[in-house]
């Protein structure tokens, strides 16, 4: 009688585990992480500081835009197209990777110093995931 009780205990805590502790992927969308740099180019000649600088400094003509999407559940990473902008310039590229598009579109403001991005992921045509953003590169002027 106590190894039935024992059973029954058993087999109704483990029906009820997925209610308390529910599988993260069970019927849970796919989560992504989109991670963008937009940084100066021209290698030792500027450095993650450069914006601090005294404005009389001269400011980089051309800014490197890159993007790369992880998808978190399976932790496979899409690396999206790299963007050179110049201030007041505006692009647009896509780069597959299999039977995945990520497609992205960054500007900068004709100051450099305002950075506007939007990364989206595709499957089949499908948008999976999608993420735009507006970024100060250094403070406006006032």
């Amino acid at each position: 009688m106590k190894s039935l009780l024992a059973a029954v205990a058993i087999s109704s805590l483990a029906a009820t585990m997925p209610l308390l502790h529910p599988s993260p992927t069970a019927g849970a969308a796919p989560a992504y992480g989109v991670n963008v740099s937009i940084h100066p180019e021209g290698g030792a000649q500027f450095n993650p500081y450069q914006f601090l600088a005294a404005p009389s400094r001269n400011a980089p003509t051309a800014h490197i835009c890159q993007v790369t999407i992880t998808d978190l559940g399976t932790t496979q990473v899409f690396k999206g197209p790299k963007l050179v902008l110049t201030p007041g310039d505006r692009q647009t590229r896509s780069q597959p990777s299999g039977a995945y598009v990520v497609a992205f579109t960054a500007s900068l403001s004709r100051d450099g110093r305002h950075a506007t991005w939007d990364a989206t992921l595709r499957k089949d045509g499908r948008v999976l995931t999608q993420q735009t953003s507006d970024t100060w590169l250094e403070p406006a002027a006032k």
